[in-house]
């Protein structure tokens, strides 16, 4: 079952409408949810009631039931698996926004959710991971959804400029896929004056060097485990501490990118390319990709001198991550559709390099 994203200015009103509302039981017992995604859901399933009828039929029959959404259509479907948590659907999304806040999201830990991100993009990054309810919401009619929000504004920069956060905050849910552009920085001492009172001052630069990696951290336990004897530096890269820390659990990683870009965000410019461009790695290993070239000669580029050993040590682990996307693939391959799915990736071989 695929959801829809943001298409029209309606759409755009739902999302805007972030007001935290009391998450309803049948969804989780404790916590908040974005107002807007819930009214929409509940929308949906009134104008469609057939459908979901037909999915029950569905669930009665055992079928295992896969969700999928885009955006929007992300929360949607977030929503949905949390109302049929019971039968543990599998779920996929896509530059999905923040739903749930953190009681919620604890309540749905038995959810199996990959949630892909594309680099810096804006939207998976709203609400804010910040607590925005106040009693204002409480205020009958409009008025109360216009003074809430503007509290919520104010609760949030004064929790960004002080660095406390307290309360139930919106968290992300799921097992992160991450598409990310990664950069190596370089640092060195540039000193002046005398050797007994010298003036010394850090100057960072970039390399010219960076590439696009292909991230699914919830590969690196199981498969890590697997290759204990076949790779010591591999395995070394891939800690539980080490990934804990590149991978936060229920937020988004810290970025390279200074600031947020919604042109990220788009299925059909920046999900879609890069999902058909390692696809077409996977089942074409021998094929000449850009993507191939541009992530060796990052890799190379680790050699250089003065890279501090965090973000040294950060980017090895990127590259143990991307090296273990393979696995998948063996894993559709042994389905009866799985190699004839993967057949026209064989015959156009098309790359959509950025």
């Amino acid at each position: 079952m695929a959801w829809r994203g943001t298409q029209e200015v309606r759409d755009w009103v739902t999302d805007i409408t972030f007001s935290p509302q009391v998450c309803p039981s049948y969804l989780a017992p404790t916590g908040k949810i974005h107002k807007g995604f819930l009214d929409a859901f509940e929308y949906a399933k009134e104008m469609s009631l057939s459908s979901f009828d037909d999915i029950k039929s569905f669930i009665i029959e055992k079928k295992q039931l896969f969700l999928c959404g885009h955006s929007l259509g992300g929360a949607l479907a977030l929503i949905y698996a949390a109302e049929l948590k019971s039968i543990k659907p599998l779920l996929y999304t896509y530059g999905m926004p923040r739903v749930f806040t953190a009681d919620a999201i604890l309540q749905l830990t038995d959810i199996t959710h990959y949630r892909h991100v594309n680099d810096s993009d804006t939207i998976t990054s709203v609400p804010m991971d910040v607590n925005l309810y106040n009693w204002f919401y409480e205020i009958y009619g409009p008025i109360g959804s216009v003074l809430g929000t503007t509290w919520s504004v104010a609760e949030l920069l004064s929790q960004k400029i002080t660095g406390i956060t307290v309360g139930d905050c919106f968290w992300h849910h799921g097992d992160i896929v991450l598409f990310y552009y990664t950069t190596q920085v370089v640092e060195s001492l540039q000193c002046e004056g005398s050797m007994s009172a010298p003036k010394c001052r850090r100057i960072k630069y970039r390399l010219p060097k960076k590439t696009k990696y292909y991230l699914i951290p919830s590969l690196a336990e199981e498969k890590s485990i697997s290759a204990k004897n076949q790779d010591v530096q591999f395995i070394r890269s891939l800690t539980p501490d080490s990934l804990k820390k590149c991978f936060p659990k229920n937020t988004n990683p810290d970025l390279d990118s200074i600031l947020t870009d919604p042109r990220n965000h788009f299925m059909p410019a920046a999900y879609l390319p890069y999902i058909n461009d390692q696809l077409v790695e996977l089942v074409c290993p021998d094929a000449p990709l850009k993507r191939k070239e541009s992530r060796a000669a990052f890799e190379k580029q680790l050699s250089d001198a003065g890279i501090p050993d965090n973000e040294k040590e950060r980017n090895r682990l990127f590259a143990a991550l991307q090296r273990l996307v393979v696995e998948t693939l063996r894993v559709t391959e042994q389905m009866p559709e799985g190699k004839p799915a993967l057949e026209r990736f064989r015959k156009t071989k098309k790359e959509y390099a950025e």
